[in-house]
């Protein structure tokens, strides 16, 4: 190749590329949109809010905000029956997600205990190791009531420190030095 003869990268320029007129053939690429139609929209707003609360009840977390895109159909429905949570429990798809949400739950706490099992032999297969067990738990109870013991001096060393407080400003405010 000579000087000047390279006219860039792989663009093709042609009769029905598009390139001047605007139009052409559709990219392969392009995918039709999964909704279709603004009804479609808000049915999908409808949903996505309440797996939203739904897994905010699961987890013991606030049920979000509305969304913008959806506040100007939802917030009158879940106004009507009294917040998001009985709103989420008046819809027909309430009960499938939720316990589609709990086995999951249940089948990951299940397969990180496995996980861990797996990784961490068990200790409590030989007697010896079972005894063992034993003493550390009778050992763990002695240390827990020892605690327990030194919370209540505590709070009595507490409660005498708030008198003697009370009594040397008493005798501050008497006059009496």
């Amino acid at each position: 190749m000579g000087r000047g003869d390279y006219f860039g990268g792989s663009t093709i320029i042609g009769p029905r590329s598009g390139w001047f007129s605007g139009v052409g053939r559709a990219s392969p690429k392009t995918v039709p949109s999964k909704s279709g139609t603004t009804s479609n929209l808000g049915a999908e707003h409808r949903l996505h809010y309440l797996h939203a609360v739904i897994q905010a009840e699961l987890t013991g977390k606030t049920p979000p905000a509305i969304p913008k895109k959806a506040k100007a159909n939802l917030q009158a429905l879940v106004d009507a029956k009294g917040g998001s949570l009985a709103w989420a429990r008046s819809q027909a798809e309430y009960h499938q997600f939720r316990d589609k949400k709990l086995r999951k739950q249940k089948n990951k706490t299940a397969t990180s205990k496995e996980a861990v099992g797996k990784a961490i032999p068990s200790v409590s297969q030989s007697p010896h190791l079972r005894n063992l067990d034993h003493e550390i738990a009778d050992q763990l109870k002695v240390i827990g009531a020892a605690m327990a013991q030194i919370s209540s001096l505590i709070r009595q060393i507490t409660d005498r420190q708030a008198r003697i407080e009370e009594l040397l400003s008493n005798k501050r405010h008497d006059g009496v030095d």
